[in-house]
């Protein structure tokens, strides 16, 4: 397993200016809780029905004012007041509210009512700034508690919902993690770059996450601290990725399930170099190459399956056999070798290939039929030793080694070392 570290870029935050000087701090007003009536009004604290109901609407904007201080971000006014009376203008906006803003003595007010269900308490808050050239809502928030006496430790849950994440002002935790895309498909060297996401109880984004990547097969991809994938070897790996260096609700993860390929299909034309009784140059070879895939390739299997799959091989080789034979196509590591060399034989050769991002290594099995008299006839081994031409798997280069043992003459066996190139593609 492999780890790597990552930052997300951050969200909707503004970007420091070009003199590092930090930003003004933005003016708010906090003003005195309103209290609800049973008949549906609102009144000051003072003239609250309840002495509970009337300290809990100074406490709470007291608790949000500390919140704002603490965050080093704004400049909070005193408490102010609650008005009596209380003026809706009609965009809904509070008239205490917009003088407040449009007199330019704060950028954004907060208000807020404190009532109560039966038994329960209910606090709402609304944040009001400038938009479009007027006074509008911009934020705003509902919490119930159980008891008057609970509502105090509502302060965090109003200031979560009047603020979005970005602004800093609580450690907001991350409830999910999410990846994209959830399944990537590379060809061996491709890289592609996951991009992770973190979102509060709320939904809403959090930005400023640094993300942790670990790939669980790291002979198959590598991942890098960005969440750079980039695939190795053809199989399946998983990389799972989690949030750190903030507080997570529970152990929130995201995974993404990569499939690294070989190529499906190739081309090859190269010249013979060497061998027995032959000359260089003397024979021209063109071939083609077809490696299938049945379906995804299986992941990596336990000990403790694998102990499993001997014993059941015992029990029944035939099916055992079967499962082998189609793990080797599911991971690509079977490829049909179609080669002409032209006057001279037509050979077909079954090759085991192992792949890696730097080269393959193959040793294969086949037979030659001769083209006309003369011609290579019989059953050949073969190992080829690849690379890729400007480190690119598109482009390799080959050298395929045969030893051929001839199948319609009493002579003994030959050697011949041909050098190829081709292009490889991949789906």
């Amino acid at each position: 397993m492999i780890l790597a570290i990552g930052a997300a870029a951050p969200l909707g935050l503004a970007q420091d200016n070009p003199g590092n000087e930090p930003p003004p701090r933005t003016r708010v007003a906090v003003m005195e809780f309103a209290v609800l009536t049973d008949d549906g009004h609102l009144v000051s604290a003072e003239a609250a029905p309840a002495p509970d109901l009337a300290r809990l609407a100074r406490l709470l904007p007291s608790g949000i004012t500390a919140r704002l201080v603490q965050s080093g971000r704004f400049d909070v006014l005193e408490l102010v007041p609650w008005p009596a009376p209380f003026t809706i203008g009609p965009d809904r906006v509070p008239e205490e509210v917009r003088a407040l803003i449009t007199s330019g003595q704060a950028d954004q007010v907060i208000t807020g009512t404190v009532s109560t269900l039966q038994s329960s308490v209910v606090v709402t808050a609304q944040r009001y700034a400038m938009r479009d050239g007027r006074v509008a809502l911009v934020g705003a928030a509902a919490a119930p508690a159980a008891r008057v006496t609970e509502a105090i430790e509502l302060v965090d849950a109003l200031v979560a919902q009047l603020f979005p994440p970005e602004a800093g002002i609580l450690e907001v935790a991350i409830e999910q993690v999410f990846v994209v895309p959830e399944t990537l498909r590379l060809a061996i060297g491709e890289s592609r770059t996951l991009e992770a996401f973190a979102v509060d109880a709320f939904g809403r984004p959090v930005g400023q996450v640094q993300f942790l990547y670990q790939a669980d097969n790291p002979a198959r991809i590598a991942v890098d601290e960005t969440g750079r994938v980039t695939g190795l070897t053809p199989g399946q790996a998983t990389v799972t990725v989690r949030a750190v260096g903030r507080p997570t609700r529970g152990t929130p993860t995201a995974r993404t399930t990569v499939t690294v390929v070989p190529p499906s299909f190739g081309i090859r034309a190269g010249a013979l170099v060497g061998g027995t009784d032959v000359h260089a140059l003397e024979q021209f070879r063109l071939g083609l190459r077809l490696t299938p895939t049945l379906g995804a390739p299986p992941p990596l299997r336990p000990t403790r399956q694998v102990t499993q799959d001997i014993t059941s091989a015992a029990n029944d080789p035939l099916s055992f056999l079967s499962n082998v034979f189609a793990s080797f196509f599911g991971e690509g590591l079977v490829t049909f070798e179609l080669d002409f060399e032209p006057g001279h034989a037509l050979l077909f050769t079954l090759d085991a290939v192992q792949r890696t991002q730097n080269g393959y290594l193959g040793t294969g099995v086949g037979f030659s039929t001769p083209l006309q008299a003369g011609g290579d006839q019989g059953v050949h081994l073969r190992l080829t030793l690849g690379t890729y031409a400007f480190g690119r798997p598109t482009f390799p280069l080959e050298l395929n080694a045969d030893l051929i043992f001839p199948t319609a003459s009493e002579g003994g066996p030959s050697v011949r070392l041909l050098l190829l190139g081709g292009v490889d593609l991949f789906r």
